[in-house]
């Protein structure tokens, strides 16, 4: 039979009571620039025309980063905040609803029209096939390896 005894049990619980502090301190600033960093590489490196076509800006200036700082966690949130992110993100298969809507119509039949008009279209629905652009998976797959790091590197005492 083996028996173990932690000699000094006291000085243990009061030296890691007082490392806790500065442990997440620097954990919490590691988190927070490695946040910011991802951020970054979203919208330089998947947003700016690499993975998705760049046409109005809305989808990169949409991704952010959010701290969440409790008692026992310390955690970034990275990601866009706009409705058709996780669209772009996995795709889309299936039936969506289009409102009734003005057109503006400039051809018929393949052929241009004197004098370009507006007609309605009817609401409908129609079948979408949309293939998916990540852009969030493949930067954290990028930057994985160095979170992992910089983790590790903050909280070594």
């Amino acid at each position: 039979m083996i028996r173990a005894y932690l000699v000094g049990e006291k000085e243990v619980i009061a030296k890691l009571d007082r490392l806790y502090p500065d442990v997440r301190a620097r954990l919490r600033v590691t988190v927070e620039k490695m946040a910011v960093k991802l951020a970054g590489l979203v919208k330089s490196n998947y947003l700016s025309g690499q993975s998705l076509q760049n046409r109005t800006g809305h989808l990169r200036a949409s991704v952010n980063e959010r701290m969440q700082v409790t008692d026992n966690e310390v955690a970034a949130l990275v990601g866009p905040n706009t409705p058709y992110a996780a669209y772009q993100e996995f795709g889309f298969s299936g039936s969506v609803s289009v409102k009734e809507h003005l057109m503006l119509m400039t051809q018929a039949w393949g052929r241009p029209l004197a004098a370009p008009r507006q007609v309605t279209v009817s609401a409908h629905s129609r079948n979408v096939n949309y293939a998916g652009h990540p852009y969030m998976r493949p930067a954290l797959a990028s930057m994985r390896d160095e979170i992992r790091a910089e983790i590790e590197r903050a909280v070594r005492i």
